[in-house]
């Protein structure tokens, strides 16, 4: 008798999991750049909850003197958004760089002082002409297209200085409470990581090693972090997170490695000064990765089963909607979902980032990359609604294997990086 009571209460305890669950908060990520369109659709159709909203730099810090902001843009188009949709929540990103190959975000005075780096590389090319064709670091550079060297003494000054003003000033909107999280970039973009580390790897002191460059990079990200821990108090505290990536693969790193060690120690930073992880980005090869015990991307999930408690971002960042390309490592939304929502069901803190063309294709239109192109045999994915993935998607082939391969690896020590 008490075992068959045991055995009800495990078949208990695993329907709560597969369906106590609640769905996992979702925003599009870019956020569009006003209300409408292909976004209110999701709105309506209870898909997000809101946009990732992104402020460069520059566009706040726009007349060239350090620490002087003008903040009347960057108001207008949050409450343009919060006024549009009542009940939504934003994400509120602010980058140092511009996300994509060529900068335009960092503002020049930044350039201009002494002591400052700027990074070319096939990853990021800038202009691809200044100088040394693009592949390399140089200091006080006058293009201004490459990306910025986060652990240079201008930037760790005048970043810094941003940081903490954009979070007293977010401290005081109207809206503040609205405001589910704040990313704060050290890279490109939301980026926390070298996007061209061989080249940072040339201007830093002997040895001129990976795990030298890490020690920079945590030693950098514990000064932003620092001012994000001394100044996101009081009662409009917000959950503030930075991104975690792993460095090295075929096209950058002759040896083709992933390594891992640096998003680990850039993780273990953040987490020491209560910043959350912003995991940038999941692939679909994920999966058969954390089958093979082999690294995920930006090891995230290793690193979310050591930080249970951490705010965690997931972006799922292999865009193949209606416009977007096709990527051999993407798979359809509704098919990774699950297997996120499998490994995060433990933490509720946790939020999904996706394109507008994932999210649309696949929760409103039906397809993903049309019917020709991205998928095998030529299939589109079908409909499928976003409240359906909690339950009859978490059931089906191949997740219910997967999810017992999960709970082992939940309770045992095979989950390595």
């Amino acid at each position: 008798m008490k075992k068959f009571i045991f055995v009800l209460f495990f078949i208990f305890l695993y329907l709560n999991v597969l369906f106590g669950q609640k769905p996992m908060p979702i925003y599009a990520f870019p956020g569009p750049a006003s209300p409408g369109g292909n976004y209110t659709t999701l709105v309506n159709a209870n898909v997000v909850s809101g946009p990732v909203i992104e402020f460069g730099w520059n566009t706040i810090d726009t007349d060239g003197v350090p620490a002087d902001f003008s903040w009347t843009a960057h108001d207008a188009r949050i409450n343009n958004f919060l006024n549009t949709y009542a009940g939504s929540t934003i994400i509120v990103q602010y980058a140092p760089a511009s996300d994509l190959f060529t900068n335009s975000f960092t503002p020049s005075y930044v350039w201009q002082a002494n002591g400052m780096y700027m990074c070319q590389c096939p990853q990021y090319a800038g202009s691809g002409t200044y100088p040394n064709n693009g592949t390399s670091c140089d200091t006080n550079p006058p293009d201004g297209t490459g990306v910025p060297v986060p652990f240079a003494a201008p930037m760790i000054t005048y970043w810094s200085q941003f940081i903490q003003q954009a979070i007293l000033h977010d401290q005081g909107l109207a809206n503040a409470s609205k405001i589910k999280r704040i990313i704060f970039g050290r890279n490109r973009g939301g980026e926390d990581y070298p996007t061209c580390y061989p080249q940072e790897q040339t201007i830093i002191s002997p040895p001129q090693t990976l795990a030298h460059l890490l020690t920079l990079w945590q030693g950098m990200d514990a000064t932003y972090d620092g001012v994000i821990y001394n100044n996101n108090i009081g009662t409009n505290k917000f959950q503030i997170v930075s991104g975690v990536a792993c460095i090295g693969n075929a096209q950058y790193d002759p040896t083709g490695a992933n390594n891992c060690s640096f998003a680990d120690g850039i993780a273990a930073t953040h987490i020491q000064y209560n910043v959350g992880l912003r995991f940038t980005s999941i692939v679909g090869s994920d999966i058969n990765n954390y089958a093979g015990n082999a690294p995920t991307a930006a090891d995230w999930v290793a690193l979310s089963l050591k930080y249970p408690n951490a705010a965690i971002d997931l972006q799922y960042g292999v865009e193949a909607g209606p416009t977007g390309t096709c990527n051999a490592k993407s798979v359809p939304l509704n098919q990774i979902q699950p297997f996120l929502n499998i490994i995060e069901r433990q933490n509720s803190n946790v939020i999904l980032e996706a394109t507008l063309n994932d999210l649309y294709g696949t929760y409103v239109a039906g397809f993903l990359g049309g019917p020709d192109t991205c998928w095998p045999n030529g299939t589109s994915t079908p409909y499928q609604p976003y409240a359906q993935i909690n339950s009859n998607t978490l059931l089906g082939l191949p997740y219910s294997t997967l999810l017992l391969t999960g709970k082992q690896k939940l309770s045992g020590n095979s989950v390595s990086h």
